[in-house]
C-alpha cells in the first residue's frame, strides 16, 4: 500500500511539475576552483564552514518542503484533488541551494589543488 501511494505520488509530481526538488536531486552550479586561487588554507577553511552550515540549514528546509508537497500530492491524487493549489514547489533558495553546493565543490578543489589540511 504505502509503495503504490509513493508511486502514485511520484508520478503525481512528475506530471504536475510543481513539488519541490528533494535536496540530494538538485545538481549542484558548476563554479570554478579558480575564484578562490587568491584565498589562503585558512580562508578556504573558513569559508567552507560557512557554506557548509548555511548548506546544512538549507537541506532541512528544502527537504521539509519536499516531503510535504509530496503528502499533499498524495493526499490530492487519493482524496481531495483542491490540495494541489498549496503545494509550494521549488523556490529561490532551491537555486541558492545547488549555488552552495557547487560553491563547496570548488572550495574541496581549491583546498586540494593548495594541499591544505583537512
Amino acid at each position: 500500500m504505502m509503495k503504490t501511494l509513493f508511486f502514485a505520488t511520484a508520478i503525481g509530481c512528475a506530471l504536475a511539475g510543481g513539488c519541490a526538488t528533494n535536496p540530494d536531486n538538485i545538481a549542484p552550479t558548476a563554479l570554478s576552483p579558480l575564484s578562490y586561487k587568491e584565498y589562503s588554507c585558512g580562508e578556504i577553511a573558513a569559508e567552507i564552514n560557512r557554506v557548509a552550515e548555511r548548506e546544512s540549514e538549507l537541506r532541512a528546509v528544502l527537504k521539509e518542503r519536499a516531503d510535504t508537497d509530496a503528502v499533499q500530492m498524495g493526499v490530492a491524487t487519493l482524496l481531495f484533488f483542491p490540495t494541489l493549489f498549496w503545494i509550494d514547489g521549488d523556490g529561490p533558495d532551491t537555486l541558492e541551494y545547488a549555488r552552495l553546493k557547487g560553491e563547496h565543490e570548488a572550495l574541496t578543489e581549491a583546498a586540494a589543488s593548495r594541499q591544505c589540511a583537512p
